[in-house]
């Protein structure tokens, strides 16, 4: 499976739970496009949020650890998926 390099928390927290390093390259699914990211940021608050760490707004989701943060992102798409 081919590798990418991501910031990730493997645990909830703030920035200190942050680690730099190589992740499996998901697949895009269906509908769905791969984008290899160029720049991204990570807001002042984005860990506080339920969906960072979960797969729903109330965070009652399914647990998304590692999660990688960065919803503010650029990028050029390197896949798409089904459909």
């Amino acid at each position: 499976m081919p590798t990418m390099h991501a910031v990730r928390a493997h645990t909830r927290g703030g920035p200190e739970q942050l680690v730099y390093e190589d992740a499996p390259c998901p697949e895009p699914g269906r509908g769905e496009v791969l984008v290899a990211v160029r720049a991204a940021s990570v807001t002042a608050d984005e860990l506080t949020w339920p969906t960072t760490w979960t797969g729903s707004f109330d965070g009652s989701g399914p647990d998304r650890t590692p999660t990688i943060p960065s919803h503010e992102m650029s990028g050029v798409v390197a896949a798409l998926g089904p459909g």
